[in-house]
């Protein structure tokens, strides 16, 4: 009798399910939005720290082409806040945000999120033009240099639809919007086209 007693207590316990407490989780990253909204506060400047002072940015939330696009009252500018999917099933942020007055200088970084945090990868996966050649760009385009030969004012626009980049001129100094480079998004990287 008395070894009956233990074998039924280990026949009880192995055909229980037990379960280990899991630690707590934290919430997976889906969409454009739940990117935007964990980002660490110095990697935008703008808005609030809170995701309810963030969420009020966003003037148009494109979640199906995984684009967001920011702007506000109290900000001389705009952002865009984009995400693509990389060969390897991961996902790469991009954050273009645009100060203006009067002509819009921008801050273009790339992100990707693992282990619980953002790394900044933009000079991995893109390489901006030189003022050089953005000048000798605009000269083909248009068939003039831009007014001290230099180059015009531009801006990198992400996409709300497709995957490339455009750099384009700002109109209000080049009398029209021109389209200057094209960066194809391939392999996880984005490429400049001929």
């Amino acid at each position: 009798m008395r070894y009956y007693f233990p074998i039924a207590c280990l026949a009880f316990l192995s055909l229980s399910q037990v379960q280990a407490a899991e630690p707590a989780k934290a919430p997976a990253l889906k969409t454009v939005a739940d990117y935007y909204l964990a980002l660490p506060q110095e990697v935008l400047g703008v808005g609030g720290a809170s995701p309810a002072e963030r969420r009020k940015l966003i003037d148009t939330e494109d979640l199906k082409n995984g684009y967001l696009h920011l702007s506000s009252g109290d900000w001389e500018g705009h952002g865009e806040v984009v995400l693509w999917r990389r060969p390897d099933k991961t996902f790469l942020l991009g954050v273009g945000l645009a100060h203006c007055g009067p002509e819009c200088g921008q801050h273009l970084r790339f992100f990707e999120h693992r282990d619980g945090g953002f790394r900044d990868v933009t000079s991995e996966v893109w390489s901006p033009l030189s003022e050089a050649d953005i000048g000798a760009r605009f000269e083909k385009v248009t068939g003039k240099k831009y007014e001290d030969g230099g180059a015009p004012p531009t801006l990198v626009k992400l996409p709300r639809t497709g995957t490339s980049l455009l750099l384009q001129t700002q109109e209000a100094f080049t009398g029209g919007l021109h389209t200057l480079a094209t960066w194809a998004f391939q392999g996880g990287r984005f490429v400049l086209q001929p």
